[in-house]
């Protein structure tokens, strides 16, 4: 069997077998939708009780029309008569990174400090990472911060000492367990274990040897028809520097991250991403071929006629080809896994944007708007952006293809 004929099945198969890092009981607690349902009868209560967000993150964005400047005349040049009715106001471009005006006064300075969620402080670290957050995200932060409505999210989002996000940082480990669990805190479903079939936003991963690291972005270059896409280079090199790091401060295994979001379901999504020309799927094939090429390359040399004489396989009852094909599955669960889990459904989000929505509403904007950002936010806080070392793209809002300048 040939490498590259072996590197389809022998990812399907990893998936379906590979559940290295596994939490157990506490990942299993609420089958289906049930999570999202004790989410959403949360919210519920706090419509019906009127607990609203605090005035600086709600400020409708049209009051920022009386501090704006007034069009310039038509003609600088000549005076205009008293008979002339003054020039119409006009108002700011509604553009991103706003909170300057959002929180103006005093009163919503002290608002925003006072604020025990920590909206503020989250937003501001989430924009130091990714400028392209937009302000009105703020609302949907202060609704995941309380109590009881989205632990996952208030995990996700602790800051450290310094005010960074916690995640948005190269984590890796010592054992492929150890690295798997740095991926993302604990409390974060399987897509197969959380609404199958439902869309949802994730976040995925490539987990394997550091040292592996260079020898498989050496086989992503290899790929000629790929190297128009400015971003690759990023990608190689963060990577590998990430790699490099890890292994100084004595982690043998690192996390490679992409976040994102689908209409298909996640799991059926990161099937899709896996054989297609995207850069997490490009990624996942070259570590795989890396591991097969390093860690098992005296058993293809041994079976390269697609025979085998079944001794000590993992299936006795297998021959051949699939015999090889799961002694190989065996081996790369100690040295090589992918991990999909939910961030969260957009059942839950379009439930939270009753609450926290209010600045897309009064902005005109609608549920994908809030999607996007929250796809955006999953790529800060889990360091997915390619600029951190991930799979995503550089700048957020910028597609591969658009000048990232």
């Amino acid at each position: 069997m040939s490498r590259e004929k072996l590197l389809a099945p022998f990812l399907s198969s990893l998936l379906r077998n590979s559940n290295v890092g596994s939490q157990g009981g506490a990942r299993r607690e609420y089958p289906g939708d049930a999570r999202d349902d004790v989410r959403i009868a949360t919210l519920r209560k706090m419509v019906e009780s009127r607990v609203d967000p605090p005035a600086f993150v709600t400020k409708p964005m049209g009051q920022w029309y009386d501090y704006a400047p007034c069009i310039p005349p038509l003609h600088p040049r000549r005076r205009p008569t008293k008979t002339l009715a003054p020039p119409p106001r006009r108002a700011h471009e509604l553009t991103r990174n706003l909170l300057p005006r959002m929180i103006r006064t005093d009163v919503d300075r002290k608002e925003a400090a006072e604020d025990p969620s920590g909206a503020l402080d989250i937003l501001r670290a989430i924009q130091k990472k990714a400028e392209n957050v937009s302000d009105e995200l703020l609302g949907m932060v202060w609704v995941f911060s309380q109590e009881g409505i989205f632990p996952e999210f208030t995990m996700l989002t602790s800051l450290d000492e310094s005010g960074m996000l916690t995640y948005a940082k190269p984590r890796g480990g010592k054992t492929l367990a150890e690295c798997v669990t740095t991926i993302l805190p604990p409390g974060f479903l399987d897509a197969d274990a959380f609404a199958p079939g439902r869309s949802a936003l994730y976040s995925q991963a490539v987990a394997h040897r550091s040292t592996a690291s260079k020898l498989t972005v050496t086989a992503m270059k290899k790929d000629k028809k790929e190297n128009f896409k400015k971003t690759d280079y990023v990608f190689y090199e963060n990577a590998s520097s990430n790699a490099e790091l890890l292994l100084v401060d004595g982690r043998s295994f690192i996390t490679i991250t992409y976040g994102g979001e689908t209409d298909r379901g996640a799991g059926k999504r990161l099937k899709e991403k896996l054989d297609s020309d995207q850069l997490f799927g490009r990624h996942a094939r070259a570590a795989a071929g890396v591991f097969i090429n390093e860690q098992i390359n005296d058993a293809l040399d041994a079976d390269g006629d697609g025979d085998d004489d079944g001794d000590d396989l993992a299936d006795p009852d297998a021959d051949g080809d699939d015999a090889l094909l799961a002694k190989l599955i065996i081996a790369a669960k100690s040295e090589f896994t992918i991990t999909n889990k939910i961030f969260t459904t957009k059942r839950f989000v379009a439930a939270a944007a009753r609450i926290g929505g209010k600045p897309y509403g009064v902005l005109g904007r609608t549920l994908s708007d809030i999607e996007d950002d929250l796809e955006a936010l999953i790529v800060v806080c889990t360091g997915s952006m390619i600029a951190d070392g991930g799979t995503n793209v550089a700048c957020l809002g910028c597609l591969p293809k658009k000048n990232q300048g």
